[in-house]
């Protein structure tokens, strides 16, 4: 791994907090308040914000791994797809599972979270291509 990798995974850890604080933080808080099961001691009074910090520098890692070792991605729009087509998959999964086995959110919740979690991660996607991209010659 070369600090290019790390870098991009930097930057795409930062960009994964600050949107996730964004969408689920300010746009969508009250949302899922009012459309989600909710009891006592379920959400916590302050949230642990460095696990945040931790779990998007992670996820942001995988996607500046796969795209700098197997993929060769290199700018925003194929790295927006393919944080896309890793991470669709597996968000859905998560979905389909919450749902299976939990009653904190109907179906329509977790289609809103899919597509936000999407579209979250798309974004992400395209800054780890972006600075993976940086510093390339453009060929012609």
């Amino acid at each position: 791994m070369n600090k290019k990798t790390l870098i991009a995974a930097l930057a795409g850890g930062i960009t994964g907090f600050i949107l996730g604080f964004l969408i689920f933080g300010l746009l969508l808080s009250n949302y899922y308040t009012t459309h989600c099961t909710t009891y006592p001691g379920l959400i916590k009074d302050s949230p642990v914000i460095w696990c945040y910090a931790v779990g998007n520098l992670l996820w942001a890692w995988m996607f500046a791994y796969v795209f700098s070792n197997w993929a060769n991605v290199t700018t925003f729009v194929r790295g927006a797809t393919a944080a896309i087509i890793i991470a669709a998959p597996v968000v859905i999964a998560y979905e389909f599972f919450f749902y299976a086995g939990m009653n904190l959110m109907g179906a329509r919740v977790l289609a809103v979270d899919a597509i936000a979690n999407i579209a979250m991660n798309a974004i992400v996607g395209g800054v780890v291509g972006t600075v993976l991209g940086m510093g390339e010659k453009k060929a012609g």
